[in-house]
């Protein structure tokens, strides 16, 4: 996606959020400190303002989920590293407005969601695995994990590639 300029079709993930319907931007290996780094950071505008989603990409391949339908390494690994971030950011947000403002042109100014911490606004993505490592056992917790209240959401790559071929259709 990164070496192929292909920001459609990272971007096309937004369609599975209420946000990036008026403007979106993305930013490839977002670092937000010497610790941690965001495989994309995605803005996001909407009718309510920006949102801010933070993407972790693990492999497609692999140990995704069990035989069962638990989440395995590659799931776990990157639901983790969210998790980290998630404690980081409300501590460290004017970091992530430091880094942000070197891609800020001269004369723009930001709009209040980036100096504003809303942890509402802030949300998370981990993308790992293809449709087949999924049953309902997985797609279960997926959807578990995706309702609690963590802002996390996690994907598949066919359903990237699904966003995808209807970006690209419309």
């Amino acid at each position: 996606i990164k070496e192929e300029k292909a920001a459609f079709i990272i971007s096309s993930v937004l369609r599975h959020t209420d946000f990036g319907h008026h403007e979106r931007f993305i930013f490839p290996e977002f670092y937000l400190s010497d610790y941690f780094r965001v495989d994309f950071l995605i803005i996001g505008r909407a009718s309510g303002g920006y949102r801010f989603l933070f993407v972790e990409l693990e492999n497609p391949y692999g140990q995704i989920t069990t035989k069962k339908g638990e989440f395995s390494t590659a799931i776990n690994k990157g639901i983790k590293q969210v998790k980290d971030w998630k404690r980081w950011i409300p501590q460290n947000f004017s970091a992530i407005q430091q880094t942000l403002k070197k891609y800020k042109g001269p004369n723009e100014e930001f709009s209040k969601e980036f100096y504003e911490l809303e942890l509402d606004r802030i949300h998370f993505m981990v993308i790992a695995g293809r449709r087949t490592d999924y049953n309902d056992l997985s797609n279960q917790i997926r959807r578990e994990i995706s309702e609690n209240g963590d802002r996390i959401k996690i994907l598949h790559y066919d359903n990237l590639t699904d966003c995808a071929e209807t970006v690209v259709q419309t």
